[in-house]
């Protein structure tokens, strides 16, 4: 009944679960291949992924473990502050980043960090702090191999030297990007952007020739990567052509110089018509996508008002289902507890009954002990009266005066009071009640034993010394002990002693 009940549940969670619109293919599995996806395409401007992998990982308040994955996730935040101009947040974040980083050791985005560091001081107009932060950006930008990401720094300072009309430098970090791209064949589109520095500085130290080289460079360029995005190709014609104006300015030839500036005014009018354009097709685009949003949320409603109906009727059924359940245990509870008694009654009778038998057998034991002691006084006596017989004859013998017929009736009469044969069968058999079939083994191991020595030997087995059965049958124990020697010789006992061999069998 449980196991239905729960696949009832875990059917129910999951039709419930997937009816929900899943907004990011975002889980907590990858949230770490995610981090880095959007790490990597924030450094190619791209800064749509990381709106979504910041949600989540707040959303879930997830903590990373991994020092280097934590410096990325700070990271994320400083760019999304810088994205949508959030300068005092793009400071602290980019502080943070640099912090982590550091205690990672990833040189390359603590490079990272410092030059969007730079920026936000770029936009408070703090040039010092500007050119301080992009300087370390660049420091430890170089310890890596590859380090082309340094463009964009590169970038940043240049902008700090045009501000201060230092076209030496300009030209220099314009060369150092240029380079680094053409070094490594990446961010070819910052290419356009350090060719035109490098044209600018040229215009200013009066090298036209090499200006207009520069230019037509960067047309080439231009044309040579032809960017889908039209804005992005007319952009690049209207500062190769700001910059032909800069040139002609400068060469006085002033006719020339508006004839370019009525070309970038143009350029920038069909630039800011197509970014209408866009602004016009994205907010339509929204539009749509909220009005489908909030069909799609009108049937998410309407699905979840029929589950919760279902969740509703589901719990009524999963409580009653318990109710019985509960029901079931407590009469199972009853019947075990009544069953449990039972069982204890029964092991206290049982108890009683073993402690019973033990009774028994002890005053079994006691019994055939008694009985065993009486056979062996019988047996005892037998001996004492034949020894009496023995000392009769004797006095006989030595003593004429004796009425000799007198004691040998006397000695008739006490070897008539117990049969030898008697005293023997029923020693015999009392013995054998605790000692089955002792004597039947002896004899298969010395037939020729006699009665007395088989005697001797059950009070072996009885763990009696010579001196116990010596004063039991009234002879002395060298003789219990010669007894013994002529049985061992008999038995053929060379390594055991006789006792262990008696006790044994």
């Amino acid at each position: 009944m449980k196991k239905y009940i729960l696949y009832t549940i875990i059917c129910f969670v999951f039709c419930f679960c997937t009816s929900q619109k899943q907004e990011f293919d975002i889980t907590r599995k990858n949230i770490n291949n995610k981090v880095n996806e959007a790490y990597h395409l924030t450094q190619e401007d791209n800064y749509e992924k990381l709106i979504p992998v910041l949600f989540f990982i707040d959303k879930n308040k997830i903590q990373f473990k991994d020092n280097c994955l934590q410096a990325k996730v700070t990271y994320l935040r400083a760019a999304k502050a810088y994205s949508i101009l959030s300068t005092n947040e793009q400071k602290e974040f980019s502080k943070q980043a640099i912090e982590k980083a550091k205690y990672c050791g990833n040189n390359k985005l603590i490079s990272l960090s410092y030059n969007l560091l730079s920026i936000a001081y770029y936009r408070e107009n703090n040039l010092e702090k500007l050119k301080e932060n992009v300087l370390k950006a660049i420091e430890f930008g170089e310890k890596e191999d590859n380090y082309v990401f340094l463009v964009d720094a590169y970038y940043n300072l240049i902008q700090y030297y045009i501000k201060f009309q230092n076209w030496g430098k300009v030209r220099e970090f314009s060369q150092k990007g240029i380079n680094a791209i053409k070094t490594f064949n990446e961010k070819k589109k910052r290419l356009k952007f350090f060719t035109i520095f490098c044209a600018k500085s040229h215009i200013e130290k009066g090298d036209f020739d090499l200006a207009v080289t520069d230019l037509e460079e960067v047309i080439a360029i231009a044309e040579e990567i032809k960017p889908e995005d039209k804005t992005e190709f007319a952009k690049t014609y209207r500062d190769v052509y700001r910059t032909y104006s800069q040139l002609n300015r400068k060469k006085e030839n002033y006719k020339k110089a508006n004839e370019y500036l009525l070309l970038v005014d143009s350029l920038s009018v069909l630039i800011d018509k197509d970014l209408n354009s866009k602004v016009k097709d994205l907010l339509l685009n929204e539009t749509n996508l909220n009005k489908k949003l909030i069909e799609v949320n009108k049937k998410i409603i309407n699905s979840q008002r029929v589950f919760i109906g279902i969740g509703i009727v589901f719990t009524i059924f999963i409580l009653w289902c318990l109710f019985k359940i509960k029901n079931y245990s407590d009469r199972l509870k009853r019947t075990l507890k009544k069953e449990e008694q039972l069982n204890n009654e029964l092991i206290l009778k049982n108890d009683d009954l073993a402690e019973k038998n033990k009774r028994i057998e002890r005053l079994l034991h006691q019994n055939d002990k008694l009985l065993l002691s009486r056979t062996l006084k019988m047996s005892t006596l037998k001996d004492a009266i034949q020894n009496v017989s023995k000392s009769i004859e004797k006095l006989v013998e030595d003593n004429d005066k004796v009425n000799s017929s007198e004691l040998l009736f006397l000695n008739r009469n006490l070897n008539d009071v117990i049969s030898e044969t008697e005293l023997w069968e029923e020693f015999k058999t009392e013995f054998e009640k605790s000692n089955p079939e002792f004597f039947i083994k002896l004899l298969e191991k010395a037939p020729n034993l006699t009665i007395t020595e088989q005697k001797h030997c059950a009070y072996m087995s009885l763990n009696m010394s010579a001196k116990e059965v010596a004063s039991l049958i009234n002879i002395s124990p060298r003789s219990v002990e010669t007894a013994r020697y002529r049985i061992k010789k008999k038995l053929d006992i060379i390594d055991n002693t006789l006792s262990e061999f008696l006790q044994e069998i």
